[in-house]
Parts: C-alpha cells; sequence; structure tokens
C-alpha cells in the first residue's frame, strides 16, 4: 500500500470511528417562582399647634404627614383612632392638660383631625373616614397629610400644656 493510501485509510478510519464516539445529550426545563410579600412601612411627624389663643377669632390649624412606603400594588388603608382621653371620639379628639395636678377640674382641649385641607372630612376609624392609597414600592414613600384644627373660643381651657396620642393603623 502506498503512503498516500495509507493517509486515506487512517482518515476514513478516524471519521467512521468519530461517529460512534459522539456523546448523547438530553434536556428539561424547569420552573422558577417566588411570591413577593405584601410590607408596608410608615412614619409620622408630630402635628404641633403652638401657642393657642382663645381669644383668636380664627381656628387654630397645623398639619402632621404620616408616610407609607408599600410592597408595590399594595393597597392600603391608613385609620386614625381618637387619641387617649377617656370620653373621645373620632370626631370629638380632646387633648389633656399637662399643667400642675393642682387643677384637678381642668378642661379638655377640643380639636380634629381631617384628611382634606378644607376640613371637611373627619379622619377616624370608620370605612368612610380612613384614607386609602397603593404602595409603589418600599423605596419610596407616599406622603399622607393629617390637617389639624382646634375651634376658636375654647374659653374654658387651663393656661398651660395639652397634649394627646393618636395612633395610626396602616391595614394592607
Amino acid at each position: 500500500m502506498k503512503p498516500q493510501q495509507r493517509v486515506a485509510l487512517i482518515a476514513a478510519l478516524f471519521v467512521s470511528t468519530s461517529n460512534f464516539a459522539l456523546a448523547a445529550t438530553a434536556t428539561t426545563s424547569f420552573t422558577v417562582n417566588a411570591t413577593v410579600a405584601s410590607n408596608c412601612l410608615v412614619s409620622s411627624t408630630s402635628l404641633n399647634f403652638g401657642t393657642y389663643d382663645p381669644l383668636s377669632t380664627s381656628d387654630a390649624t397645623a398639619t402632621s404627614t404620616i408616610n407609607v412606603k408599600c410592597s408595590k400594588g399594595t393597597a392600603y388603608t391608613i385609620a386614625l383612632n381618637a387619641g387617649t382621653r377617656n370620653g373621645a371620639t373620632d370626631s370629638t379628639r380632646q387633648m389633656t392638660y399637662t399643667g400642675p395636678l393642682t387643677l384637678a377640674s381642668s378642661e379638655p382641649m377640643s380639636y380634629g383631625l381631617y384628611s382634606d385641607s378644607l376640613y371637611a372630612n373627619n379622619w377616624g376609624t370608620g370605612a368612610a373616614a380612613t384614607v386609602a392609597s397603593t404602595g409603589v414600592g418600599l423605596n419610596t414613600g407616599i406622603d399622607h397629610t393629617v390637617y389639624g384644627k382646634i375651634p376658636k373660643n375654647q374659653y374654658n381651657v387651663n393656661a398651660g400644656g395639652y397634649q394627646d396620642t393618636i395612633v395610626a393603623t396602616i391595614s394592607y
């Protein structure tokens, strides 16, 4: 056999045996799942009316901000309780005198909390009195302004400090 024929035979043998040496393959697929939990974070600022003048011809007003950060697409409502004074309600909130305890018969100071700048919509706990929105992501908060008003002409309040604590509840 000539050298050229030997090379051709070896090449043919290599090609024919390499077809048998190829590896077989098989494939599959799988799904990847996750569920994002609905979560909300909330913070607020104090509502400070400053100095109230019972002889003023105008109501005293102030605002506070409730900042809510919820998972994107999470619907939520914000309810404000009646405060800490016994007898207070969502629509008749009352601050308690914080001055000297010698004034045992101190009158509470009435005030209201509203969801609008016209002071027309009481902000409370009932379904019609809550504020609703939808989260846009936990890194972006939505500010909700609380509008506070102390009615004018509260003549029977003691001179000195008054305070109340409101709890904002976020339901989602």
